[in-house]
């Protein structure tokens, strides 16, 4: 939040002219607002946000990635190292979601030995997107399929990735 107490009449002030009165008033933990569930196919969020999409239970971001099961993606912007996951329980995307918002490292071993090295707040910018959509009635043999798919094809397992199985 930036305080300025701007007066003159021209409507578009050059922010350059400006910058040395402008005062930094609070630092907010969380962006002011988040955008209204856009697609699977858009679902590109930093942990951050996906915690706050969860704390606030959001119900258009709810309701959708509860209706499916399906593989992610989780990236470590710092090194690009990348983890494939599944989201094959009753509640879909929504219940695995819930529990990386709760743990950030959602009970993977590769992610939480790279939380050991680098601490829990580098990894609120990690990314997490959706690869692959799946019926939420499938059965989870194909999701196991798929998921392994996506391990071989984006070449997520160790050494290159945090997937260690």
């Amino acid at each position: 939040m930036i305080n300025y107490d701007y007066r003159d009449r021209q409507t578009y002030p050059y922010a350059e002219k400006h910058r040395d009165l402008l005062i930094v008033s609070e630092i907010l933990k969380e962006p002011a607002s988040i955008e209204s569930f856009d697609g699977y196919r858009d679902v590109n969020l930093a942990l951050a946000d996906l915690q706050i999409i969860i704390a606030r239970e959001l119900p258009d971001w709810r309701a959708a990635l509860s209706s499916v099961k399906g593989i992610y993606l989780i990236t470590d912007p710092e090194n690009g190292k990348s983890y494939v996951g599944k989201a094959d329980g009753i509640s879909g995307f929504w219940g695995r979601f819930c529990q990386y918002a709760n743990s950030i490292h959602g009970m993977n071993r590769g992610l939480i030995s790279r939380i050991e090295d680098i601490g829990a707040e580098p990894a609120l910018n990690w990314r997490i997107t959706i690869l692959e959509v799946v019926d939420l009635y499938a059965d989870n043999d194909t999701v196991n399929m798929r998921e392994s798919f996506w391990k071989n094809v984006l070449m997520t397992r160790a050494p290159f990735g945090y997937n260690l199985n």
